[in-house]
Parts: structure tokens; C-alpha cells; sequence
């Protein structure tokens, strides 16, 4: 926290917000990589997409349980300015992540199932304790160098605005690396699809330590004259603290509702390219210009809700953004015929501004962090993150595993670029109304959220 007061007409400068948020390029480039190429890429080298998306599921949930305990050890870190309690750990993030990517997207042809288990699941968790390194302080960061609510919006704007920025590193490097290789080659050819990941994930993975050393710099003076309060030893347990921040009804809500958009964004992401490239017959440039224009559509809507929140609230329009996704999700992809562009380049458009709505979510997170922090005097900022990445890191888990495990079910062939009209007919099922379905719970639990706050209902944060 900034020293335990709230400024709530006070702001940080355009440079600071814009410069902490840099980091989003290579974070979410690496993020999109593992959401929409992962399991693609294991499934097509030979291993069965249940296993896929079990050892998916196993590193994530590792990678759930360690961000809490990162939050803690974040927080107890004795020492009086936001940069020693955050920054070093990022410091030792930096290169494990880069490491751990470039391996674990260089699975070798012809390597038999049990080794690319392990190679997806060893690499995987090395990979994801890198992240938790790097990002639980990062997003700390934003409490400690934050000057009040409005301010706290600011930051993550700029985040989602670099996210986006990000969104598009990760998807168009594979797209120009596979324009630019030896003609001949096709999206079926499996070693052609293994090197051009490969490669890629090289790139990605420079990107990355590039764009996070940056931020770091950037917000190294600011970050220096931050006080930080320390969370004592002698003070809750990791479990009170858990049980604590549950009875808090806003923690809670907003906590769950992020927990269910994760999931229908997870299972969304897993089985884009399937949809994108089997059900509607895309190349991967034509996937890559789609997702590209999505994220430029989030680039620019993400302000406009930041500024329509200082008129409206960010409860309401975070009601009115997920309502609308679910609703477009659920009617939009089961009616779009293969090769169809109009269709395609309207959900671009409405669901790329209805998704950008999230900033609100996570500005709404991080206001009830400062609320609690205040109220109780200790620093719960990194604990707070710790089980919020946790929280929706299972919820990624699981729908991850779910992907895996209804491919298998439905009857998708691994490493055969032909499937079954069925099957595609079922994969579009599952990525329109089957994702809404999570959509549509998150937005409930906002709505109810919504009108408990109305309605002057919350409940005491006792530790």
C-alpha cells in the first residue's frame, strides 16, 4: 500500500502507469503461447490429449498453490520501500521463465508418449514457478505504488492495454515465423509445426525478459520511495488469512466470479485453434489476423471503460461487459458457417469490447485488497494476489482438463488435421454455448455482488 492512505484524487504520472504495465507485452505473449498453442502443439507430437490436459492440469495447480505462498513470502520480506519487497523476486523469475519456456516448446518428432508426459509436465512446472516469481510481486506492485482508487483503474488499464499488445506478440510471431519458412511445408506437416513453435517460443521467450527487465526499471525510483508495510511473522497464518479474506462478501464474489470467466477463458483458449482452423476452415494467418483484431479491439475499448467507470461504477458496467460476452458466446459460434469473414469480424469487434470490461473486475479486486489492508494494518497485498492467482489458476486447471478430456470423449483423432464433421460440430457447441455457460455464473455472482453493495451489505474482515 502507499503508505496506508488512501488519496482517492491523487494520481500517478502517465509514465509510471504506462511503464509498470510494459511488462503485459511479454507476460501475456507467453500467457497466449501456453493458452492456445500448449496443448495444440503435445497433441499434434503424439500424446493423447487426456493425457495432455492431465499434466496441463497437474503444473497448474502446482503453480496455483505456490502464488499464495509467494504472496506471503512477498509480504513478510522485512524491508521498508515496495522495491525490496517485490522487485528482487522478480529479478529471479526472469531468466527461469525464459528458460523453462524454450524447453518446454522444443518437443522432439517421433518422441514416444510417456517422454513427452514428462517433458510437458516437468518443464511445465519449472516454467510456472518462474511466473509466480515474476508475477505475484508484479501485481502487488500496483497497491504499492497506487494513490487511490481511481488511480489503482489507471494502472491496470494500462495493463490491459499492454496485455493486449502482448496478445498480439504471441499470436503473430508463429504466424510471420510459418510465412516466412521453406515453402512446401503445410499447417498438417508435424516437423514443420514443431520447429515454427520452437522458434517461436524463442523469440517469445527474449520478448518476455526484455519487456518484464524494462518495467522493472522503469518503476525502480518510484518503487524505491513507496513504504510498504510489512506482514509480521508473529501475525496470521496462511490459512487464517485464507478463512478471513473468504469473510469478506465482496472478496468472495468478485473472487468467484473471476474464478468462472477463467474457466469458460480457458476452455475458449484451448479450443480456439481447433474451432478456428477445423470448424471454419481457417489457415493460421487467417487465426492470427482474427485474434490480432480482437486484441486491438480490446486496445482500444480498454480506456473507454475506464473512464465510463468514473461516471457509472465498475460494478455495474462489469455486470453489463460479462452479460453481454455470455450472451454473444452462446449465439454467435454454433451459427457461423465454415470460411464465413462478416460474421467472424462482428464478434471480433462486439466480444473484443465486451472482454475488455475485465479491467474493471481486477480494479474492483484490487480495491477491496486496499480496503482490508487498511482496515487491518498489515500488508496483505501479495497474499491477497497469492490467492487470487490461485483461485483462477485451479479455475484455468480445470478447464483445461475438461478441454483435454472432451476431446478424447468426442472422439478427436491426435495428430490428424482431418476430423469427423461431428466432431467439429461438437467443438463448436462446446466453444459457444459450453463457454457461456461459465460466463454467464461469473456475471450472476457480479450482479449479486452489485446489489449487495447497494444494498450497504459486507461483511467484516476479522483476522
Amino acid at each position: 500500500m502507499s503508505g496506508g492512505v488512501e488519496q482517492a484524487n491523487a494520481s500517478s504520472s502517465g509514465w509510471l502507469k504506462s511503464g509498470y504495465g510494459s511488462a503485459e507485452i511479454g507476460l501475456t505473449a507467453v500467457e497466449v503461447m501456453l493458452q492456445v498453442y500448449l496443448l495444440e502443439l503435445y497433441v499434434s507430437a503424439g500424446l493423447n490429449p487426456i493425457w495432455a490436459g492431465g499434466a496441463l492440469a497437474i503444473a497448474v495447480i502446482w503453480d496455483a498453490v505456490s502464488d499464495p505462498v509467494m504472496g506471503v513470502v512477498s509480504d513478510r520480506t522485512r524491508s521498508i520501500s515496495s522495491r525490496g519487497k517485490r522487485l528482487p523476486y522478480m529479478a529471479l523469475g526472469v531468466p527461469l521463465v525464459a528458460v523453462a519456456f524454450v524447453f518446454l516448446y522444443s518437443p522432439s518428432e517421433g518422441t514416444d508418449e510417456l517422454a513427452l508426459f514428462g517433458r510437458l509436465l516437468v518443464w511445465y512446472l519449472v516454467l510456472n514457478t518462474g511466473m509466480t516469481l515474476v508475477i505475484v510481486p508484479y501485481l502487488s506492485l500496483i497497491n504499492d505504488l497506487a494513490k487511490g482508487t481511481a488511480d489503482r483503474a489507471g494502472f491496470f488499464g494500462w495493463r490491459l492495454f499492454f496485455s493486449g499488445a502482448g496478445l498480439i506478440v504471441g499470436l503473430s510471431i508463429p504466424a510471420v515465423l510459418a510465412s516466412r519458412a521453406a515453402s512446401g511445408s503445410s499447417d498438417s506437416d508435424t516437423a514443420f509445426l514443431l520447429a515454427n513453435r520452437s522458434e517461436a517460443a524463442t523469440w517469445i521467450a527474449i520478448v518476455c525478459s526484455l519487456a518484464t527487465l524494462l518495467a522493472m526499471g522503469l518503476v525502480w525510483k518510484r518503487s524505491g520511495r513507496a513504504k510498504a508495510l510489512v506482514l509480521s511473522e508473529k501475525g496470521p497464518s496462511f490459512f487464517r488469512m485464507g478463512r478471513s479474506a473468504w469473510r469478506s462478501r465482496a472478496f468472495r464474489y468478485i473472487l468467484l466470479a473471476f474464478v468462472f470467466i477463467s474457466l469458460g477463458r480457458a476452455v475458449n483458449a484451448s479450443l480456439a485453434l481447433i474451432f478456428y482452423k477445423g470448424t471454419l476452415r481457417f489457415s493460421d494467418e487467417q487465426v492470427a489476423v482474427a485474434l490480432i483484431g480482437l486484441s486491438l479491439t480490446v486496445m482500444a475499448a480498454t480506456p473507454i471503460w475506464v473512464g465510463l467507470a468514473r461516471r457509472f461504477g465498475k460494478r455495474r458496467l462489469s455486470v453489463g461487459g460479462s452479460g453481454v460476452l455470455a450472451v454473444l458466446t452462446a449465439v454467435a459460434y454454433p451459427l457461423m458457417p465454415p470460411e464465413a469473414i462478416g460474421p467472424v469480424v462482428f464478434v471480433v469487434v462486439a466480444g473484443g469490447g465486451a472482454a475488455s470490461s475485465v479491467v474493471l473486475l481486477e480494479a474492483l479486486f484490487s480495491d477491496v485488497v486496499e480496503e482490508d489492508g487498511r482496515r487491518l494494518q498489515q500488508s496483505l497485498t501479495g497474499s491477497y494476489y497469492g490467492l487470487w492467482r490461485m483461485a483462477t489458476k485451479i479455475a484455468r486447471a480445470g478447464g483445461l482438463a475438461v478441454s483435454g478430456l472432451f476431446l478424447g470423449v468426442i472422439g478427436y483423432e491426435k495428430g490428424n488435421a482431418e476430423q469427423a464433421e461431428g466432431v467439429l460440430r461438437s467443438v463448436a457447441w462446446a466453444f459457444g454455448p459450453g463457454v457461456a455457460v461459465f460466463f454467464g455464473i461469473g456475471t450472476w455472482l457480479l450482479w449479486r455482488e452489485w446489489r449487495r453493495n447497494e444494498d450497504g451489505i459486507e461483511g467484516e474482515v476479522k483476522l
